[in-house]
């Protein structure tokens, strides 16, 4: 048999066989959370085969464009060891703290991939063009006929599944969980839409951390104290003074240093089981607090005598928050399909209304003005100018004026909500768990690329993923205080890295967090939105194109309320609306009057001929066409 017939058997044998295994290797682990077993399961059923077939892929595709269609056989040899000294480049460059080059090593490393396909269309080129010449004056023997029909075979693939993507995207990009129709007729704000849909294009491409692992983790920040200790627990943060501890490291440094014994792991609201011959778990729940519980109630009486009729009808027993940084309104679906299905279902079942919103626009490309207008219903600039006046705006300090228990989860090191070293004010929770575990983050270099809240690899602590972590403290706190109106915010941080594909990984358990409190849709409000959309992402991040920044411009927003609710949800669904609006109707789910001049979705009617300035949205960050 000619060699370009094996190697072209070979690459027809080996993809699928790729495809196969990786599409195997997504299936949930049979072992639940035993993640040695599930390590174990991982690497005997699929793993190996499939970095074989990976490895064996690399080798066919490097002898075949590399060495058979290029004439400088240097070039082989150059390119292996261009590899380590690029991985080693983009470490050091990683190391970087400050959070202006935070993402930076994203782009380098799109650059690289780009310089190799580009290199391989070259060689495309160059090979079919001047086979001969390159064959009478190196004496490499040219391609035959086999090996030229497989790469037009593979070209046309490629060529069929971008065509397939975009196609399918675009059929889709005003689709929506609930069926919420799409209305072109805004006068104000006609929207903008991609040309090529890049994000669904490339999505996938880029998913390096299907490569990492959750079965390692570190004991040795454990202090010398404590480390025989069978249970240790860790402090919580609510009572932390904002003076000396805003970063992250300084946070860290408070949880690490005021460690205790205890003795089982029912004794605080996070425990670890540590010990020096056992396998350390982490437990974290919500503990019921009854002397609060007593105090609201009384509150609550108080608010029912003195409240008046609009006030009684608006507020709702339960609010729940669950804020996905950095997640578009279409990325919902293209990397969320079981939250997607979960809130699809409840509304084609007539457990709860769900709608979308089409025209919500991020107030800035960056977190910290979303939070700001979502928490407090200002600006961040008035809020930095005037704190002590605006601090009792908060929502979480309005709701425990009303009766109601606070809890707040995030899978971030730092002690509250907002970035108290861009905003230095604090906010009330009841019940807070925020991540700082040393074998999630460095506190010391929290913006790593590789480590912690920002990382383009997977986020685990003691073998699950720190999402779990914070889900599993919120479902506890719901749990706790079943009897008790309540308003849980949830933060995950698990979109905001450069490759887009991390926040897949939290479709199964966010899921699973939805269907755990769907007994309570009948007297509940969800709010699953976002503060803007991926704008991290290396391929736009170095073109800097249109789709990028629409991508970063229309974050998600879903309201979901009890089927038996009458609202204007429908009505302002396709209405140009803002963070801004959020907070009021938050405000007046508790049972505020809305005396600001941003409107109260549920109750009240957003006009037509809004414009972005009047939503409190900056001029350059509109997604109205011009």
């Amino acid at each position: 048999m000619s060699h370009g017939r094996a190697s072209l058997m070979l690459h027809a044998l080996l993809f699928p066989l790729a495809a196969y295994f990786y599409h195997r290797s997504l299936a949930p682990c049979p072992h639940g959370e035993v993640e040695s077993k599930c390590v174990e399961w991982l690497w005997g059923e699929d793993g190996v085969r499939k970095i074989i077939v990976h490895f064996s892929i690399s080798c066919v595709i490097i002898n075949y464009l590399l060495i058979r269609t290029f004439f400088l056989r240097t070039l082989p040899v150059g390119f292996c060891l261009a590899w380590p000294a690029t991985v080693v480049v983009l470490y050091s460059w990683d190391g970087d703290t400050r959070f202006s080059s935070h993402g930076g090593v994203n782009r380098a490393a799109l650059i690289l991939v780009i310089s190799i396909v580009a290199l391989f269309l070259i060689a495309i080129i160059l090979h079919n063009k001047f086979t001969a010449h390159i064959s009478r004056r190196w004496g490499i023997a040219g391609a035959g006929k086999y090996e030229t029909y497989g790469a037009c075979l593979m070209a046309m693939l490629l060529l069929v599944s971008a065509l397939t993507r975009i196609t399918t995207a675009d059929h889709e990009y005003y689709h929506s969980p609930g069926h919420t129709p799409f209305d072109t007729t805004h006068r104000a704000c006609t929207m903008q839409k991609p040309k090529l849909h890049l994000f669904d294009l490339v999505s996938g491409v880029f998913n390096v951390a299907r490569f990492s692992f959750c079965s390692s983790y570190d004991v040795s920040w454990i202090p010398e104290n404590v480390k025989s200790a069978d249970y240790i627990a860790l402090p919580l943060v609510n009572s932390l003074p904002i003076e000396g501890h805003k970063t992250a490291a300084q946070v860290q440094s408070y949880l690490v240093n005021n460690v205790r014994e205890v003795d089982n792991s029912g004794a605080a609201e996070v425990t670890l089981r540590a010990g020096m011959t056992r396998k350390p778990k982490l437990n974290v729940k919500a503990i019921r607090n009854e002397t609060m519980v007593r105090e609201r109630r009384k509150i609550l009486d108080s608010n029912k005598h003195g409240q008046g009729d609009q006030e009684a009808k608006n507020s709702t027993s339960n609010i729940i928050i669950l804020f996905l940084d950095a997640v578009s309104r279409p990325m919902l679906k293209r990397k969320l399909p079981k939250v997607y299905q979960v809130l699809n279902s409840w509304s084609e079942k007539g457990l709860a209304n769900v709608t979308t919103f089409f025209r919500f626009n991020s107030i800035a490309y960056y977190t910290v003005p979303n939070l700001s207008a979502l928490n407090f219903g200002a600006a961040v600039e008035e809020l930095k100018k005037d704190v002590n006046r605006l601090a009792p705006d908060n929502l979480f300090t309005r709701a425990q004026a009303r009766g109601y228990v606070t809890g707040f989860a995030q899978t971030l090191c730092q002690a509250t909500d907002l970035d108290w070293t861009q905003v230095p004010v604090d906010e009330p929770h009841d019940h807070r768990y925020v991540s700082c575990d040393p074998n999630l983050i460095d506190g010391e270099n929290p913006f790593d690329n590789f480590k912690g809240p920002f990382s383009i690899f997977k986020r685990c602590m003691y073998g699950r993923y720190a999402h779990q972590y914070a889900l599993d403290y919120a479902l506890s706190f719901w749990r706790a205080y079943h009897d008790m109106p309540k308003l849980l915010k949830v933060n995950l941080m698990e979109a905001h890295e450069g490759t887009a594909e991390l926040i897949q990984y939290s479709d199964d358990h966010l899921a699973h967090f939805l269907i755990k409190v769907e007994e309570s849709l009948p007297n509940t409000v969800i709010f699953l939105l976002s503060d803007h959309g991926n704008h991290m992402h290396g391929v736009f991040k170095l073109f800097s194109s249109r789709e990028g920044e629409l991508e970063t411009r229309t974050p998600m927003l879903n309201i979901v309320t009890p089927a038996t609710m009458r609202s204007k949800l429908p009505q302002n669904a396709n209405m140009l609306v803002s963070m801004f609006d959020v907070h009021a109707t938050v405000r007046g789910l508790l049972g505020d009057t809305n005396k600001s001049k941003f409107r109260d979705l549920i109750n009240q009617d957003v006009e037509v001929t809004r414009t972005c300035a009047q939503a409190g949205i900056s001029d350059s960050n509109c997604q109205c066409a011009k």
